[in-house]
Parts: structure tokens; C-alpha cells; sequence
């Protein structure tokens, strides 16, 4: 399923501002843990949140 909704480059840079900050944390939590599967849930993780920021700056030209 795919959704699709418009923002303004406003709400665009908002989001893609909160999502990098969550990566940051998700990429201190993955430093810290020594648990093998949380790491690997954690690494997949960021590694989709990568791609979603990446898309929506491709979106709004940066």
C-alpha cells in the first residue's frame, strides 16, 4: 500500500529536520547496546529511515 499527501516546503524541511534527529538517536542507541539482535533491529531500522529521508529530500530538491 502507498500513501501519498502534499506538504509545504516548510512542513517538508520540519520533517526531514525530526526524522535526521531520530536517526542520530537510533545510531547512539545502536553504539551503546551490546544486545546482537537489538543491533540488527536497530540497523535495519535506520537503514529504512535512511531511504525515507532521503526520498523526501530528494522531494523538496535538496
Amino acid at each position: 500500500m502507498t500513501v501519498s499527501f502534499e506538504l509545504s516546503a516548510d512542513e517538508r524541511r520540519l520533517l526531514s529536520t525530526h526524522l535526521r534527529r531520530h536517526i542520530e538517536h537510533l545510531d547512539a542507541e545502536l553504539v551503546r547496546t551490546d544486545q546482537p539482535a537489538l543491533q540488527h533491529a536497530l540497523a535495519r531500522e535506520i537503514d529504512q529511515l535512511r531511504a525515507i529521508a532521503q526520498r523526501l529530500d530528494a522531494s523538496s530538491g535538496r
